[in-house]
């Protein structure tokens, strides 16, 4: 399970066309508390994080790990949400 306290990063996109889709900036986030909850898997090491299109919560238990991926806002180890507001 994840534990989470004080700060996350967001980002979202919108596209029409997945296959051309644009991300907004990486914004942080103050969550002000904590909770719980049971990843849907992990990131393993080298991971471009774009790739994740499915709604889950996906965990990087390593910042070395993290710091050698694309995407992340910084280099490391937390948790990714996605949220999928439709299929495509």
């Amino acid at each position: 399970s994840y534990n989470a306290t004080s700060e996350m990063y967001v980002r979202v996109s919108y596209a029409a066309n997945p296959s051309i889709r644009e991300w907004l900036p990486w914004q942080r986030c103050d969550i002000g508390g904590s909770f719980t909850k049971t990843t849907d898997g992990s990131i393993g090491n080298g991971v471009n994080i774009n790739s994740f299109v499915n709604s889950g919560w996906w965990l990087q238990s390593t910042s070395e790990w993290a710091a050698g991926g694309a995407n992340y806002p910084v280099g490391l180890a937390g948790l990714l949400i996605v949220y999928r507001a439709h299929a495509d």
